[in-house]
């Protein structure tokens, strides 16, 4: 009985060994994979209720993306780099784009006199100064250009429709130097005057500015993580979104900010988005889109209607003029993303922003809201938006929705995986008490035989 009572003894403590190894090892895994919460920097709006409107428009965007209208995107990928010499295209497999065929352009499109790519505008580069290392174009002058244009056009000749669907963002190996190179132009190449680091801009407009690109940039790291391409496998990668996102809470926090700009846009053109005459020529789907559209602007209107407050931007119209500019910029380096797949994501995210931009500062969009209400006639939404417009706003803002809900999969994962080592762990002391104590009833058994034998 002292033997059993022994083993028990013992068995209970390895149970508690057990569950004090477990509960450490989850706390270590919450602790790490830190949860973020309040109020995001030059926003209006806390994390939570931001999470609270996402978990409601996620379906609806996801739903939306698959439709014909917001998956045919017409875009040029052939431009070449105004910066620097271009010499070598990516050759992975993974950077490639597929075109879509001519019968699967819908009909109303191709019937129209001309697609264009972006608003038809002037070229307002009437000078080309470069630096001394060719890497950007400075002093460019503004003065005939359409002061609610945010993004460089495109000529019609140079586009071409592209399935979305079928050419999703993913990791496609492009990295290194050529990537490290459009980053740096984008971050150290745009800064606004009189700072040098554009993370801590003395300007709201310059913090703004950088809070936007970096969570366009988290964004596209989250969806490089989700689907990372390794040995012709696309599968979840928890070592880089951890290497990338998890350690950073401030890259994750931009992407709440950039998401709250979003959705402010939209609050602010919803009118806008519901006139707009949405055409594939399949009555069906284009229904369900319209519907879809209006119970989108509604959940939004409903759980976050001013999430990002717009009025404290551009007190002097210098700082409007430079914020344009440098975006332009960041539109114009997307001619120098060596992938050609990342070049048409990079183009699609920008022009999105660009859009939501257009939204939130053209005077006109307060008159079409107005309209609506009044129940006059609406003015021709096209004045302000066109289709591409269209496309790469819900898209874009499709993208940072879904990035939210990477970023909670990736935590649910690595809470799991660290929780299944722990047990793992736990196992191996568990398995090492249970074989010591084993090991002390053998050894106590033999000295016991021996001593019996000793006094026989």
């Amino acid at each position: 009985m002292p033997n059993i009572a022994a083993i028990l003894v013992s068995l209970t403590f390895g149970v508690v060994v057990v569950l004090s190894v477990t509960s450490l090892t989850y706390h270590f895994a919450s602790d790490k994979i830190s949860t973020l919460s309040g109020l995001v920097d030059e926003n209006c709006a806390d994390i939570e209720t931001i999470d609270r409107t996402n978990r409601i428009i996620f379906p609806l965007l996801q739903d939306l993306k698959k439709r014909t209208f917001f998956r045919i995107f017409q875009v040029d990928l052939n431009s070449e780099c105004p910066f620097w010499a271009q010499n070598v295209m990516c050759e992975s497999s993974a950077c490639g784009v597929c075109e879509c065929p001519h019968d699967q352009i819908p009909l109303p499109w191709k019937m129209q006199k001309s697609d264009e790519v972006d608003r038809a505008v002037r070229d307002s580069f009437t000078s080309w100064p470069l630096r001394d290392d060719n890497l950007l174009v400075k002093n460019m002058r503004w003065d005939q250009m359409d002061p609610n244009q945010w993004i460089a056009t495109s000529t019609p000749e140079k586009a071409t429709y592209v399935d979305l669907a079928l050419n999703p963002e993913a990791y496609t190996a492009y990295r290194g130097y050529a990537s490290g190179k459009i980053w740096d132009a984008i971050y150290k190449e745009n800064c606004f005057t009189g700072d040098s680091d554009p993370s801590s801009s003395s300007c709201v407009e310059g913090r703004v500015f950088y809070r936007t690109i970096s969570g366009l940039h988290a964004s596209i790291s989250s969806h490089i993580a989700e689907n990372y391409n390794e040995d012709g496998t696309v599968l979840p990668s928890l070592e880089v979104y951890t290497e990338r996102l998890a350690a950073f809470p401030e890259r994750r926090k931009n992407i709440y900010f950039a998401l709250s700009l979003m959705l402010r846009a939209l609050n602010r053109g919803a009118a806008l988005v519901e006139a707009y005459p949405y055409d594939t020529g399949n009555a069906e789907d284009d229904e369900a889109v319209r519907q879809s559209i209006q119970h989108l602007t509604q959940a939004v209107s409903q759980q976050c209607e001013s999430p990002f407050d717009e009025t404290v931007l551009f007190k002097q119209e210098s700082l409007r003029q430079q914020f344009q500019r440098n975006f332009r910029n960041i539109s114009l380096i997307m001619d120098c993303v060596s992938c050609e797949k990342c070049r048409l994501h990079g183009k699609l995210q920008i022009q999105g922003l660009g859009t939501a931009f257009r939204m939130l500062f053209d005077p006109i969009v307060p008159s079409i809201t107005a309209s609506k209400m009044t129940e006059e006639p609406v003015p021709r939404v096209e004045a302000v938006l066109q289709r591409n417009d269209v496309i790469a706003f819900i898209n874009t803002l499709s993208k940072f929705s879904t990035a939210l809900h990477i970023q909670e999969a990736m935590q649910g994962r690595a809470r799991r995986l660290v929780l299944l080592q722990g047990l793992a762990l736990s196992f191996v002391c568990l398995l090492l008490i249970v074989t010591a104590i084993l090991l002390w009833r053998t050894l106590s058994f033999k000295r016991q035989r021996t001593s019996k034998r000793h006094i026989e």
